[in-house]
């Protein structure tokens, strides 16, 4: 879990390292967290209230009153007090490759894990729907070619990612036997290949796939809970696309395999790539000695994360109130 962690922690702006909040509660008391809460709430509050089920619009709207009230009624914030989400860019413009090299938090950790991630643009439906087809199309592959075939790591996989509404990529692998550069070396190896297997893929396979991916996308609920799990996110996100998956499904149906095909290598390797690599050694091993990989540069959290722009999600109106 260490890389995914470090990939945060460079990319959301305000980040808090569990180190730093287990210094922040040590020796902290009841009555001094007692305290913290009042003053807290005391400065004022933005609620969001999801309730599934069988209830209306006017039961929800009650209950939310309710727990205000159980709260002590704190005044609402101002909307410009609402935390926003912000993002750290990788670049303002063209391509990049940085590598951030960390060690292992267990010093006897006999695993090296490489993260990559690109960074493709603030959410918006039609770049999730490509992700989305990406995922769908790579997991199987690059899962056969390094866990399978090559016997990297047991852990190999992709995945579309959704940082704070900017939207990503990343491919990640856990390694006993490689060490990082040699895991990144068998990434490299493996997107060239893929791409080009991408833009011959027979159009009928290509279809296939897409019908696929769209009928994991538009799977029903099984129950209250996965149904929670889609809208509430919306809420807490503040954008409110509560029909995000049918949107989405209709654009993955109408990408074409030379559009998909095309966009991926533009946005992987190509003069749009911007890309983030993180390199956990495995305990004992020294980060800092290690070489890296053609065309990239060494990324050093503490003193350059600072000198990254930022990108800050706009707020999204409320939708209007139905009763």
């Amino acid at each position: 879990d260490r890389a995914p962690y470090e990939r945060r922690r460079v990319l959301e702006a305000s980040f808090f390292h569990y180190d730093d909040m287990l210094r922040a509660v040590r020796g902290l008391t009841p009555q001094q967290l007692a305290g913290f809460v009042a003053d807290t709430l005391g400065g004022g509050a933005y609620i969001s209230t999801y309730l599934g089920g069988n209830v209306d619009a006017a039961v929800a709207l009650s209950f939310s009153k309710a727990m205000h009230a159980a709260l002590g009624s704190p005044p609402p914030l101002q909307q410009s007090d609402v935390h926003a989400n912000t993002v750290m860019l990788l670049a303002d413009e063209g391509s990049c490759w940085l590598v951030w090299a960390v060690g292992a938090k267990n010093p006897t950790d006999s695993n090296s894990a490489v993260e990559t991630y690109w960074q493709l643009g603030p959410s918006e439906h039609g770049l999730s729907a490509r992700l989305t087809l990406l995922e769908h199309l790579m997991y199987e592959p690059l899962f056969d070619a390094l866990r399978t075939k090559q016997q990297l790591g047991y852990t190999v996989h992709c995945c579309a990612r959704n940082t704070l509404q900017m939207l990503g990529f990343t491919v990640t692998v856990v390694s006993a036997t490689h060490l990082p550069l040699e895991i990144e070396g068998r990434i490299g190896e493996f997107l060239a290949s893929f791409l080009d297997s991408l833009a011959a893929m027979p159009a009928t396979e290509f279809a296939k796939n897409v019908e696929a991916a769209v009928a994991n996308r538009l799977q029903r609920d099984r129950n209250l809970a996965e149904e929670a799990a889609r809208y509430f996110p919306e809420i807490e996100a503040r954008t409110f696309v509560f029909d995000r998956a049918e949107r989405e499904a209709e654009l993955m149906r109408a990408t074409s395999q030379s559009e998909l095909a095309e966009w991926a290598r533009r946005a992987l390797v190509g003069d749009e790539a911007r890309r983030l690599s993180v390199h956990v050694h495995k305990g004992g091993a020294d980060p800092a000695g290690e070489a890296l990989p053609d065309g990239a540069l060494r990324f050093e959290l503490e003193t350059e994360k600072a000198k990254l722009s930022t990108w800050t999600q706009p707020d999204e109106p409320l939708p209007p109130l139905a009763m």
